[in-house]
């Protein structure tokens, strides 16, 4: 309880209304989309009751449309009748999106129509401005969008919300899954006032040893007091005090995240530092030596693999591997792509854009 009100005092804001956690999608809304053959507004049929049919086509055709209409999907329809449901079919499954409004109609049309051959960040520079969208659904297909997006680029975003709506939404801790993106967004905004409260809520993580949105905090310290957060992380996590190593993995994460903006040169300074006084550290620390292709750690990696001998044998072969070629190859491109996994959490209490398949029992 203490813990609690320490970390909610921090902010006082207006409480968002109560999510339900609902399992963990493989995919967005808008992946589902994009690989939809077919993509239909539906209504209950009036002659099939608790059944489905098309009343509109978006894309392709309503051909072999079988789905099962929940009672309580049933009932929200008969009270709001401008209201369908936004149902797809990849090859011959149909599936249950999510629910449309007339409100999401542009949108929606946009969505569907449009190629998307930019990637994440093309993906997360449309979506940025619909993170304050009127309709539920799009804000959370947007969240979750723009959090998939290379850091260096939801740096640079502005404006998406403004900081009363981020404040707000940050001291909701019922939406703490949620935190990490607006977190970084704070980072972007934050004044000196902020600042000092950014660093409040990092000592209490270290002191009471929590983890939640961890690595997102330390990273919007890092980016509103360089110095003082690279000082006190040292003092807080790598002193002679125990810390478990969710704690070490995510200080490393948020480490490795600043080390993609310009301020990489202070990240190495820290590593080197790190190696020689907590080796542990060397899986972490040689991910990014090999992904930026570093050569500046050389010297420290060379004395860790010469006087370490509990280092295990595979990292000391990546090691001398690296130190042996004159260019570091090429990282695997599951690492960059994965590189931000941490700011999906937030999907694990997502509501409306989890795919629900709803069939007729049998």
């Amino acid at each position: 309880m203490i813990r609690t009100l320490l970390l909610s005092t921090i902010w006082v804001g207006l409480a968002h209304a109560c999510q339900i956690c609902l399992p963990y999608p493989e995919d967005t809304l808008l992946d589902r989309l994009i690989a939809a053959e077919a993509v239909v507004l539906a209504r209950e049929n009036s002659e099939r009751p608790f059944h489905l049919e098309s009343v509109e086509v978006l894309r392709g055709d309503e051909v072999g449309l079988e789905l099962y209409l929940p009672s309580s999907t049933r009932r929200m329809l008969d009270v709001y009748p401008q209201r369908a449901i936004l149902c797809s079919r990849e090859g011959e499954e149909w599936e249950q999106l999510a629910v449309f409004k007339e409100s999401m109609r542009p949108v929606m049309e946009d969505l569907i129509s449009h190629s998307w051959g930019g990637g994440m960040k093309e993906r997360a520079a449309y979506f940025a401005p619909l993170l304050k969208h009127e309709e539920e659904t799009l804000r959370r297909l947007a969240h979750l969008e723009v959090a998939r997006a290379p850091y260096p680029q939801i740096r640079k975003i502005e404006h998406a919300v403004s900081k009363q709506e981020l404040l707000q939404f940050l001291a909701n801790q019922r939406m703490v899954e949620w935190h990490a993106l607006y977190i970084l967004l704070l980072a972007q905004m934050a004044d000196e006032a902020d600042g000092e409260k950014i660093a409040q809520r990092c000592a209490i993580l270290a002191d009471y040893h929590l983890t939640t949105q961890l690595s997102a905090w330390l990273l919007c310290y890092l980016e509103t007091n360089k110095e003082q957060a690279i000082s006190n992380i040292k003092e807080w996590y790598f002193s002679e005090e125990a810390r478990s190593p969710q704690e070490v993995g995510a200080v490393m994460q948020a480490l490795s995240t600043f080390g993609e903006t310009e301020y990489r040169g202070d990240v190495i300074v820290f590593y080197s530092d790190l190696l020689q006084s907590h080796p542990e550290v060397l899986e972490s620390v040689l991910l990014d030596v090999e992904r930026w292709s570093v050569r500046e750690l050389d010297d420290d990696l060379k004395k860790l693999v010469e006087n370490d001998v509990s280092l295990r044998i595979d990292l000391k072969q990546r090691v001398k591997k690296h130190l042996n070629s004159g260019v570091v190859s090429e990282p695997d491109a599951r690492v960059e792509q994965f590189q931000y996994w941490w700011l999906l959490v937030p999907t694990s209490v997502l509501l409306v854009l989890t795919v629900s398949r709803c069939k007729r029992p049998a």
